[in-house]
């Protein structure tokens, strides 16, 4: 990706029972029987770790008051000049990690100049002619090349010295080959040569390994879709990207025919394991209706709580730059503790559930309405919602 571009009315009796439980701990005293909309959830609160994603080059002080109180992560672009300083001046606990692209140029860059000097950099058709992303028009570069490891990997590590805001990299892009589909390219894919696949899997970790051992102490974290976790066994973390819900998927798209939103719940909890960053970004392409939008985060964030399995794992809503719900991509229901997790989730009632010291959560990624009884509370759930309830 290239992060640069890319259900019901609730009843009157649901709105008095938000009412009822906003001034009390439990709900199940008050409710015995709860509808959840869809994409929605009735308790509005849990404690997560936060990361957000903002690329605008200058942010004035209410927003950087705004990210210092609300996000843990920042990932934000080398290229800003004001504002930012101030987010770690408010909280120097919050992590902020400036992003480069791992394998993508253009002519707009600050470096293209020196790149475009150097072709073996570049990644080639089998005519010699430089590969091309279609959908963004940007070259390939070839991360087996010690001449662009070593560009990038010090490129990176200047920029880092010159923003002492900065804790790390956020490097994108960071893609198994099998991604660059037939139709990716400005080439057909039979142009493309063999050998690149071949070597493709061995030589992003070589380039990981290299931009690790310049950069040091400092923080490596990539936007990647190796999910086996090789990648990030030689990085300080990873996104996963589309997580759920796909910032490029429309409100009311969940996933083409036989996409499991568990495997994705699955993957948070095995990798988030290891101890490193792990970052769930969800979203949505035209969150323009408030109400959608906040109950697919809900829906997203139910998700995230199923698998969280580590300290560092955070969840994400949105890109600031085009947060379109008005949402800030903070919404209050993030901040409520519920505690520990209690084991892993199980299934119960066709629903997903996990257990938590102070309550539990309830997902249903099917397209049926489900019910379930929770300490004699029934939960009746619509097709791709969430509940998180604090007892």
């Amino acid at each position: 990706m290239n992060m640069h571009t890319h259900i019901a009315v609730l009843s009157f009796t649901l709105l008095i029972i938000i009412l009822v439980s906003s001034i009390s701990v439990s709900i199940a005293s008050y409710t015995p029987t709860i509808t959840i909309p869809s994409s929605g959830m009735v308790k509005e609160k849990v404690t997560v770790r936060k990361h957000l994603v903002v690329y605008p080059y200058t942010i004035d002080d209410a927003t950087a008051a705004f990210i210092a109180s609300h996000f843990d992560l920042v990932d934000f672009d080398f290229g800003a000049t004001i504002g930012f300083e101030k987010i770690k001046a408010l909280n120097p606990d919050v992590i902020m990690v400036g992003y480069r692209d791992i394998m993508m140029m253009d002519s707009y860059l600050a470096d293209w100049a020196e790149v475009n000097l150097h072709e073996d950099w570049f990644l080639h058709d089998v005519n010699g002619n430089r590969l091309i992303l279609k959908d963004y028009g940007c070259y390939a570069m070839d991360v087996g090349n010690s001449g662009w490891r070593s560009h990038y990997a010090n490129f990176v590590k200047a920029k880092l010295d010159a923003y002492p805001i900065a804790d790390g990299i956020f490097a994108d892009d960071v893609w198994e080959w099998e991604d660059y589909s037939n139709d990716a390219w400005t080439v057909n894919r039979s142009l493309v040569p063999r050998e690149i696949q071949q070597r493709w899997h061995n030589d992003m970790i070589g380039m990981i390994q290299y931009v690790k051992s310049v950069i040091g102490s400092k923080l490596l974290i990539l936007n990647t879709d190796d999910w086996t976790g090789d990648y990030l066994k030689y990085a300080d973390g990873m996104m996963l990207e589309g997580f759920v819900h796909a910032s490029w998927w429309e409100l009311d798209y969940f996933g083409w025919a036989g996409f499991n939103p568990l495997s994705h719940v699955d993957i948070l909890a095995d990798l988030s394991a290891t101890g490193k960053y792990f970052l769930a970004q969800s979203g949505a392409a035209s969150p323009t209706d408030p109400d959608k939008a906040h109950k697919m985060m809900l829906y997203c964030l139910g998700s995230f709580m199923l698998g969280v399995n580590g300290p560092k794992a955070s969840f994400g809503w949105l890109f600031y730059h085009n947060a379109l719900d008005g949402s800030g991509c903070y919404y209050p229901e993030m901040d409520t503790d519920i505690g520990a997790p209690q084991g892993k989730y199980y299934i119960k009632d066709g629903l997903y559930a996990r257990d938590f010291e102070h309550g539990w959560v309830l997902v249903n990624f099917s397209t049926n309405t489900l019910s379930t009884v929770m300490e004699g509370t029934t939960y009746i759930l619509e097709p791709h919602s969430a509940v998180i309830v604090e007892k």
